[in-house]
């Protein structure tokens, strides 16, 4: 199943429960059917305020089109109006599943944080644990490739982007 995610989250749970994470900003943005500024008109049909960030309205209403069933929003990260979208998801019946980053570094706070959203998604730590590594030579082709754009120019940014998102 795709899960949806509205900021950066351990990918490495979902795989080890058999999910793929889904970038809902990205999906928001690059939305063909509708665009862009048709979810955003849809949030405010929906009630949301003119006045509210666009990209919120935009994720809300992509979050409400059905094409995933479970959201995992990151709190604590760079959106103050993550936890009011959360439970206007809710609301309308899609599965929310919380990621609360804490607030100080504290490894203890991120471990139980990391087992509680293992256990939301029925696997555990070990098993993450074996997705990272087998994930370690991609991310480090990944790193290559983002070298080869910012310090030698042999990729585009366009490219780079496009690569580093869908990875």
């Amino acid at each position: 199943m795709d899960v949806g995610i509205t900021s950066t989250v351990p990918s490495e749970v979902l795989f080890a429960a058999g999910h793929r994470p889904a970038d809902l900003n990205n999906l928001f943005i690059s939305s063909v059917a509708p665009p862009p500024e048709d979810l955003i008109a849809d949030a405010e049909r929906r009630g949301l305020s003119p006045n509210l960030c666009s990209w919120v309205k935009g994720l809300y209403a992509y979050g409400l089109s059905g094409r995933l069933k479970c959201i995992v929003v990151a709190s604590g990260g760079d959106c103050s109006d993550m936890a009011a979208l959360a439970d206007l998801w809710e609301e309308a019946g899609v599965e929310v599943v919380p990621f609360d980053f804490p607030y100080r570094r504290d490894a203890e706070a991120l471990r139980r944080e990391l087992e509680s959203f293992c256990d939301a998604f029925g696997t555990d730590m070990p098993e993450a644990e074996a997705v990272r590594e087998d994930m370690l030579p991609l991310r480090t082709s990944l790193s290559r490739l983002d070298r080869l754009t910012w310090e030698w120019g042999a990729v585009s940014g366009g490219d780079n982007h496009r690569w580093l998102v869908s990875s």
